[in-house]
């Protein structure tokens, strides 16, 4: 069955919901965490990521279903001088894993950074999460030199 990646269009409203329902099977896979997004929080995630100037959303329909996202954010690297691509969530639903849906959302934001001029693809991945390590292992993708962490501090 062929795979249709598409860019979210927040003036549709089954984009919008599929973005809110993929993320919430993403919030409750054993990968995810965070707390479910529903009510006033499902306005402001629509309203936040319709007026983000650097997103990049695109959607995976498998049969007219909406089964798989990715959510990027352009940057730019100050060190490559050029505009870069940072993979921040990649979802598949359950039920449509291990079907190529992860492989053609890459695929995807590959030729959309190639076309862009990006000098480069970044991501973080959990130590733990297998699939998706070796998802990004076949596109090429590993750990940088110098290694490099990925640190946070959460601002209350």
């Amino acid at each position: 069955m062929p795979i249709e990646i598409i860019e979210c269009d927040f003036s549709n409203f089954d984009h919008r919901e599929s973005l809110v329902t993929l993320l919430n099977e993403y919030i409750k896979d054993k990968m995810g965490g965070g707390e479910i997004i529903e009510g006033s929080r499902k306005e402001k995630i629509l309203s936040d990521m319709r007026d983000h100037p650097s997103k990049l959303i695109l959607l995976a329909l498998w049969e007219k279903v909406y089964v798989g996202m990715i959510v990027c954010f352009w940057g730019y690297s100050t060190f490559r001088v050029c505009p870069l691509l940072n993979v921040h969530d990649l979802i598949v639903s359950p039920a449509y894993r291990q079907k190529g849906i992860g492989k053609k959302l890459m695929e995807a934001i590959e030729e959309k950074a190639r076309i862009s001029g990006c000098g480069k693809i970044t991501l973080e991945v959990r130590k733990d999460n297998k699939q998706a390590r070796k998802l990004y292992r076949s596109f090429g993708y590993g750990g940088c030199q110098p290694p490099m962490s990925f640190w946070v501090k959460n601002i209350p």
